[in-house]
Order: C-alpha cells, then structure tokens, then sequence
C-alpha cells in the first residue's frame, strides 16, 4: 500500500483537514498512539471522513477501512510486528450523502495490539481498502480516527 495524499483543507462554509485515501489502491497511515495510563484492554475504532468529491456514496456502496497495531515499550527498537486488522466500515443506505458532508465507519471488533502495556507507544497501521472490499469509487476525505479501549477506575491518589 502507498500513503494517501499530503493534508489538504476541506473548504465550504467551515474548513477541515483531510487527507484524500484512493478509492483505486490500497492507502495506508502509520499512526503513533500513547496508551493511556488507563489502558487494561483491546482497542476498536472508526474513521470519521468528509465527502471530499462532487460523486457522493450512493446506496450500497462501502467504504472500509482496516487497523492493526503492535507496542513499543521503553528501549523497544521500532520494528514490532502488528496484530490481526480488524474492519471499521460503512454500508450506505440510501443516497442521503452530498459532497462536504462529515460520515463515520461503524466501530470494528476489538482490535489486540501486540505487546501493549499503558505507558507505551502503539504503532498503528490504518488502510483503507480502495482495491477490494471498499466499492465507492471516489477519493474520500479522512479527518482522523475515533479510538475507545477499556480502562480502569482511577482515583484522584493515582493522578
């Protein structure tokens, strides 16, 4: 896979930045995360996106992107090896899109990232899937990813 386009502005009556992932070619981003101090459990995520072409989805198409990951600890050397992806998707229902509009994937199944411990750094890899299960044949605009894992209660002694 190659890297989506640089970040460019979404511009109509308000602005966000986006960068275009390929409806033709597998696309994919590195992403560094900081687990949370809080962290005692897998992670899911969905993307959110800007319809950044005059075509907006239309009835059935999908729009799927995939995460996967692995934790780099202190003195870790970069080159961990990532955990099974898991998909975060979009099966559009009806034509209720138009360029500018803001969509979100669904939340994917829990998502192991290899190694991880709170305190670490998590190198995730996200991909959209622009060359098989994804079927909107236009760019679309990623503005970034919404990630929930489990944590623990902490208390105000442990802040």
């Amino acid at each position: 896979a190659t890297a989506p386009t640089a970040a460019t502005v979404t511009a109509s009556t308000r602005k966000v930045k986006t960068r275009a992932f390929s409806a033709t070619a597998d696309n994919d981003l590195e992403i560094h995360w900081m687990i949370p101090d809080d962290y005692v459990g897998g992670i899911k995520f969905r993307t959110v996106n800007f319809v950044t072409a005059s075509t907006a989805p239309a009835d059935t198409e999908v729009i799927d992107y995939t995460l996967e990951g692995c934790s780099i600890g202190t003195s870790d050397a970069l080159g961990c090896t990532a955990g099974t992806h898991q998909h975060s998707s979009l099966t559009v229902s009806g034509s209720g899109y138009a360029q500018y509009d803001r969509l979100n994937t669904a939340w994917s199944s829990a998502i192991t990232i290899t190694d991880a411990a709170a305190g670490e750094s998590a190198m995730l890899k996200l991909t959209r899937l622009g060359s098989s299960s994804d079927t909107y044949n236009q760019a679309l605009g990623l503005a970034g990813i919404e990630i929930k894992y489990q944590a623990k209660i902490m208390l105000n002694s442990t802040y």
